[in-house]
This record gives structure tokens, C-alpha cells and sequence, in this order.
């Protein structure tokens, strides 16, 4: 499961940062997912969270900066 794990971190990385598509997970159950993430032990132990929690990381600070001028992106959040 580790090896798969890091798969799946690295086509949301791929989807966020290389395709430079980071709104693609601007969605209101990703984000409670990387609250889950960001709260876990783990995160300093686990190299697969330790990414995933990098990756949330980077979600939420562009989240903000599209905030900043776009605030209709929080009613986004619940329809996509």
C-alpha cells in the first residue's frame, strides 16, 4: 500500500503543480481530508503523509491566494 500511496501523491502533485491546476482539488472533502492529514502523528514519520501533508500545504496557501481575488471560490468549494 505505501507504493500505491505514493502514486496517488504524486498525480495530485502532478495535477497541482506541474499541469499548474491546484483548483482541480479545491473541494470541501479534500480539504477535510487534508485537515485529517495535517492532524495525524504520523506526519513526521510516515513518508507518504510526510508528502501528503506538503501537498495540502501548498493546496490551501494557492486556496488562499485565489481567495484573495476571486471570493466566490468559497461557494466553489461545495459545488464541484
Amino acid at each position: 500500500p505505501v507504493a500505491t500511496n505514493l502514486a496517488v501523491v504524486k498525480l495530485l502533485h502532478r495535477l497541482a503543480w506541474d499541469l499548474k491546476c491546484p483548483a482541480v482539488l479545491y473541494q470541501a472533502s479534500v480539504f477535510r481530508s487534508f485537515q485529517r492529514i495535517l492532524a495525524a502523528p504520523q506526519r513526521k514519520t510516515d513518508p507518504a503523509v510526510k508528502e501528503l501533508a506538503r501537498l495540502a500545504v501548498f493546496i490551501v496557501r494557492k486556496f488562499s491566494e485565489t481567495a484573495a481575488t476571486n471570493p466566490h471560490v468559497f461557494m466553489e468549494l461545495f459545488f464541484w
